[in-house]
């Protein structure tokens, strides 16, 4: 397989600038038209006052699931439930967050998109942030040239997308949250037949929210293995363009894992706005924890890459 000079590596900014609804707010409103209680029962869960800041921040909100909220809510059907359906329940959770986010994806209208288009070069290599196959569809980029590093859905119907945060802390539940998840089960004074007393049932309650609490979380050591094939191909890469991406440190470990492999390229970082101009650079060199000295480094707008009609 050839190697590449130039790495583009896409994020969500780079479906905006081209007027595709790809926005988490975007995915609010998906939500609220076609899924209103699912986005009412699961928003609340992550956050009691505004069920909207889940769907319009939804990766890094992932997070931050009230589990005291999620207990409370739930503990009269979990009662009622098999055990198997109380695992069930767990399950149906986690498919819902991921399902409808799928869903969402899969019936983004790429005729929206504005006719302008960037100059790239598509012979290069791209790693491809989005669940979209935008780069296929506008600007014909072969897929042997993208890497898909959380899924590409917009080729597979059938294909999950890949979503979670990037705080290593959940997972666990802290004391003084299972001190009230434990109040709450005590209070409620019932617990199922599968149960031998309140205090299995407590334990029991644990044991699957800390699963799911975990599996919220993405492995990005895992998906940098499964596409280590593709980085591979880096070994001589120049230049590299970051367009669009917020350099949100879930994905900090991709970045660092291309420094590694190129430490000698120049980064083209894009940016929008003054604002974000000043955050860029401030991120950008805290992923890597080096001075700007020792790093080749450039901001640039999407707009200055505009194809001239």
């Amino acid at each position: 397989m050839s190697q590449f000079e130039k790495l583009y590596i896409i994020g969500n900014g780079f479906d905006v600038w081209h007027n595709l609804p790809t926005s988490y707010q975007c995915y609010n409103c998906f939500m609220c038209k076609n899924h209103p209680q699912t986005h009412d029962r699961i928003g609340h869960i992550f956050n009691r006052q505004n069920a909207n800041l889940l769907w319009s921040n939804y990766e890094n909100m992932l997070s931050q699931i009230d589990i005291v909220e999620l207990v409370s809510r739930n503990i009269g059907n979990w009662v009622v439930m098999s055990e198997k359906n109380f695992k069930i329940a767990f399950d149906t959770l986690d498919n819902d967050i991921r399902s409808h986010f799928h869903e969402w994806v899969n019936q983004i209208d790429y005729s929206m998109a504005t006719t302008d288009r960037l100059k790239l070069d598509t012979n290069a290599a791209f790693l491809n942030f989005n669940y979209t196959n935008t780069l296929e569809r506008l600007y014909e980029v072969s897929p042997h040239n993208i890497c898909y590093i959380h899924g590409d859905t917009g080729n597979n119907a059938l294909y999950r997308p890949v979503i979670g945060h990037g705080d290593s802390s959940v997972g666990k539940i802290d004391q003084s949250k299972k001190d009230k998840i434990h109040k709450i089960v005590c209070d409620y004074g019932e617990h199922p037949n599968w149960t031998t007393d309140l205090e299995d049932f407590f334990e029991v309650i644990l044991m699957e929210t800390e699963i799911f609490l975990t599996g919220l979380k993405k492995d990005t050591k895992y998906y940098i293995s499964e596409h280590q094939d593709w980085f591979n191909r880096m070994d001589d890469i120049k230049d590299i363009y970051i367009m669009g991406h917020s350099l949100s440190t879930i994905d900090a470990p991709y970045f660092t894992k291309i420094r590694n492999i190129a430490p000698d390229a120049k980064w083209h970082v894009s940016y929008y706005g003054e604002k974000d101009k000043v955050e860029k650079e401030k991120i950008f060199h805290s992923l890597f924890g080096e001075s700007q000295k020792r790093i080749n480094f450039k901001l640039f707008t999407l707009d200055e890459l505009k194809v001239a009609k």
